[in-house]
């Protein structure tokens, strides 16, 4: 008897180690394959074959790994949450595409539509917001969808408006804006918020000035491009005491932007009239617009992004030769250093440059 129980014991501390042991090799390959580890900005240099991923901290590039196949990249950093827009087949010419979440130890996987693009993420990091298709073809367009990521199902909105491209801004964790028309309705072309947690939708701006071409949420206010034809302006919206005003006739279209919370300002890249590309900044504490970049560099690859550090410098790519010949290809990242408004040039060599941060 004994001997049985001694063998029982040994039975159980073998049982009680492999246990372990398999625990921690598996929480280790999960935390190492699954969820990657990037600072509040990063660098993305891209490559026919793999792109390069390099974490940005006080000015110094580090690379934090490799990727494949994938075109664009929404992260909370805090949550942690990742989200890829990833090539369905890497071989392939087509551009079919599937949406890769990396959340909570484990990965979802989105691909029931031909193609998606233009992923938002709300606030709190466990929704996003995208425009998909059914086919190649742009008349297959489903609009905009959202899917909750943590109860990894979509959110059936109950609404008529058809929302006008990439025109939806998340204002808080439920509630999500979108400019759009409903269908045989007159006069319709409005700003509209949806409320996910009460199924309930609202007018938010009703007067846009025209056709809204482009618009922003700032702490429950709105930044827009709207006008008839080549007649575009920027204005500014004050939902507090219900004004609007322009800020600007010159800026044609915005494309990428970053909050800086701390100092109350807005960066964003954006094009003007006469094709000049160039960064800017919006100081929503007393309504102040600048440009930001003249000469150095002396051109903005608008599409590739803006993005701000822990530290609160402003990260975007450009091109300091002036020649129509370039493409995104042969482009460097600058850095705009708020405290001394400088602009320095980081990147050690020209290339295909893509910058992203943490919602």
């Amino acid at each position: 008897m004994k001997y049985f129980c001694r063998g029982i014991f040994f039975v159980m501390i073998f049982f009680v180690i492999s246990v372990f042991t398999g625990c921690g090799e598996e929480k280790k390959e999960v935390t190492a394959t699954l969820i990657p580890s990037y600072s509040d900005a990063i660098v993305v240099e891209e490559s026919n074959k793999e792109s390069r991923v390099f974490n940005l901290k006080n000015n110094v590039l580090k690379e934090s790994g490799k990727l494949q196949g994938v075109s664009e990249i929404v992260y909370n950093s805090k949550k942690p949450v990742y989200v890829y827009l990833t090539k369905k087949n890497e071989s392939s010419s087509s551009n079919e595409n599937k949406i890769d979440i990396f959340y909570n130890n484990s990965k979802l996987e989105l691909s029931d539509f031909y193609y998606a693009s233009d992923i938002k993420m709300n606030p709190s990091g466990d929704k996003i917001a995208f425009r998909s298709y059914k086919s190649n073809s742009i008349s297959s367009a489903e609009g905009m969808r959202i899917y909750d990521i943590k109860n990894k199902e979509y959110i059936d909105l109950k609404s008529n408006v058809m929302v006008s491209g990439n025109l939806y801004s998340w204002i808080d964790e439920n509630k999500i804006l979108y400019y759009g028309t409903i269908q045989g309705k007159a006069n319709s072309s409005k700003i509209y918020e949806y409320d996910i947690s009460t199924g309930r939708e609202s007018l938010y701006l009703t007067n846009i000035n025209g056709y809204c071409m482009y618009f922003l949420n700032i702490n429950h206010n709105i930044m827009y491009i709207s006008g008839i034809g080549d007649d575009l302006s920027l204005y500014y919206y004050n939902s507090e005491d219900n004004t609007t005003e322009i800020l600007n006739n010159n800026i044609l279209k915005i494309y990428k932007y970053v909050d800086d919370k701390r100092d109350g300002s807005i960066f964003f890249t954006a094009v003007q009239k006469n094709n000049i590309s160039a960064v800017y900044k919006f100081s929503y504490k007393n309504n102040n617009l600048n440009r930001i970049t003249y000469d150095f560099p002396k051109s903005i690859e608008v599409s590739s992004g803006i993005t701000e550090d822990e530290n609160g410098n402003i990260y975007f790519v450009g091109d300091d030769i002036e020649d129509d010949k370039n493409s995104n290809d042969s482009m460097d990242v600058f850095v705009y250093n708020t405290k001394d408004t400088s602009i320095s040039m980081l990147s050690s060599h020209k290339g295909k440059y893509k910058v992203y941060g943490s919602e």
